[in-house]
C-alpha cells in the first residue's frame, strides 16, 4: 500500500492477486502475513479496481479506514518476534 501524497481520502494497493475475488466496497483488513503490521485491523474499503492486462494483479484505489485530517493520536506497536518470523519465511522461500 502507498499514498500518492495528493489527497488522504485516498490510498493505492498494487500486487493483489486476479485470483482473488474482489468487489468494490470489499473491506481491506491486515494478516498475519505482515510482520510490519497487527493482523485484523482495517485498512479501508475499496473504492475502484484497476485491472492491469499486461499482469496477473490488480491496482485497487482504496478509501482509508481513518480520517488522516483528524488523526490527534495513533498507537506505535513493536512485533517482537520480526526477526524470527522473517527467518521462517525466508526458510520456507528456500524449500518451495
Amino acid at each position: 500500500m502507498q499514498w500518492d501524497g495528493e489527497t488522504p481520502f485516498y490510498v493505492t494497493m498494487t500486487g493483489v492477486p486476479k485470483s482473488v475475488a474482489i468487489a468494490k466496497g470489499d473491506t481491506v483488513v491486515t494478516s498475519q502475513y505482515s510482520y510490519l503490521f497487527p493482523q485484523g485491523i482495517m485498512v479501508g474499503t475499496v473504492s475502484s479496481i484497476v485491472e492491469d492486462k499486461t499482469s496477473n494483479f490488480y491496482t485497487l484505489r482504496l478509501k482509508p479506514a481513518t480520517n488522516f485530517y483528524g488523526v490527534e493520536y495513533v498507537t506505535v506497536t513493536e512485533n517482537l518476534f520480526k526477526d524470527e518470523q522473517k527467518k521462517l519465511e525466508e526458510a520456507s522461500r528456500k524449500n518451495q
